[in-house]
């Protein structure tokens, strides 16, 4: 799995695919960026204009906030499905029902 997780965005991509709306700033405090490419990974610091900014640390596994992240991902294209399938399932009906209404008898 390649994961980024981009605190300030709060965005987590997994294999490419960006899910937005996931609130990570504060499980992510200083961090600007985590990258994971199947078995290992950096973390990348931000940067304040009163600090230096502290080098890449490289990482071999998953912290529980970055494990966290993915789970939020998951539940997050899960809620999105759902609410896509709800709201085709209400077009559906709609333009049925508009059919219905707009077909002339058969006389």
């Amino acid at each position: 799995m390649n994961l980024t997780i981009i605190p300030s965005d709060d965005a987590v991509y997994i294999d490419g695919v960006c899910v937005t709306g996931i609130p990570l700033s504060e499980m992510f405090a200083g961090i600007h960026a985590v990258q994971w490419y199947d078995t290992y990974g950096s973390v990348e610091f931000s940067c304040s204009h009163d600090d230096e900014k502290q080098p890449n640390q490289s990482i071999t596994e998953l912290t529980t906030n970055m494990l966290s992240a993915v789970e939020l991902y998951t539940q997050k294209v899960a809620e999105d499905a759902r609410l896509k399938a709800e709201a085709d399932a209400a077009i559906a009906a709609a333009v049925a029902t508009s059919r219905a209404k707009t077909e002339i008898p058969t006389v």
